[in-house]
């Protein structure tokens, strides 16, 4: 019944409104940054803090080859944090998770919530889906098998299976 009290406001009042939801939605924009590349192609690059400096390399090499990467913010407001992860969750072109040190139950859920995008507003196609993960822990994420590619962590350098991947990611 809220909604429908909204009908009953003047013309001044409903733009005032839908100004103020804008002006929200706005504030909530995820902080992406378009690299000399495709500023069309998106890599939305999830992991946790106890990943943070490996995963940091992994970005730097995305970004240098000339894709956007998102990333999720790790502090401030627990709300804020929220709001960006889900509207990056409706934005992202390719998702990648980084998961080395964390538990599998964590890089379930991330799998998870990257399945479930479509039911959250997400309009756009997810071109392409991927898991950096030790084989180890490969075994324990079953929904891999939903169309997700896996990569595992090179230790020497990040040539090879990254560069390979990105190499054959689909046009926008």
């Amino acid at each position: 019944m809220e909604e429908a009290e909204l009908l009953r406001t003047t013309y001044e009042d409903f733009k005032s409104y839908l100004i103020r939801q804008i002006e929200i939605t706005k504030a909530y924009a995820p902080d992406v940054h378009y690299i000399k590349g495709d500023p069309n192609l998106s890599i939305f690059f999830l992991f946790d803090p106890i990943d943070k400096v490996q995963a940091a390399q992994y970005m730097d090499f995305i970004k240098r080859r000339g894709f956007s990467v998102i990333s999720p913010s790790l502090e401030g407001d627990i709300v804020r944090v929220r709001q960006d992860y889900n509207n990056s969750l409706k934005l992202f072109d390719v998702a990648m998770i980084y998961g080395e040190k964390v538990t599998t139950h964590w890089i379930n859920m991330k799998l998870m919530d990257i399945l479930k995008s479509p039911g959250m507003g997400r309009e756009k196609e997810i071109l392409a889906k991927a898991v950096i993960i030790p084989s180890e822990k490969i075994v324990h994420c079953p929904l891999i098998a939903r169309g997700f590619d896996i990569i595992e962590p090179e230790s020497k350098d990040l040539n090879g299976s990254l560069e390979t991947y990105l190499k054959n990611l689909p046009a926008k």
